[in-house]
């Protein structure tokens, strides 16, 4: 199965973008990323990033990529997709004792007289 590439999502843009935001300068990345200058600008000539960078890179920027990737995904469902849950209710009809039980047990004793005032 082939997988559709987003070319709309450009994972080393979203780097650049988040360290300009949270770094004066590239050297401050830099000195964060405990690299040179030098790999700042290698980086942001890269078309791709390796994992293991990318993590790096995350916990440098205090900023989670991997979780932008994963909107790439042509299956993911964001949060607003996902449905509420159906709410139910449940109805039965007991003889007096057993409602009692059941109300002991769901409520409490303290709380089942309340109930009963």
């Amino acid at each position: 199965m082939k997988i559709e590439e987003n070319k709309d999502f450009d994972i080393i843009a979203k780097i650049k973008e988040v360290a300009e935001s949270e770094c004066k300068t590239d050297a401050e990345f830099a000195k964060r990323w405990g690299k040179s200058p030098q790999n700042v600008y290698d980086l942001y000539k890269r078309k791709s990033i390796d994992v293991k960078t990318l993590l790096e890179i995350s916990k440098v920027l205090s900023y989670n990529f991997f979780e932008d990737l994963q909107q790439q995904l042509p299956f993911y469902k964001k949060k607003d997709d996902v449905k509420e849950p159906i709410k139910a209710t449940l109805q039965i009809e007991l003889s007096q004792d057993k409602k009692d039980q059941v109300l002991r047990i769901v409520f409490g004793d303290n709380n089942l007289k309340i109930l009963n005032e």
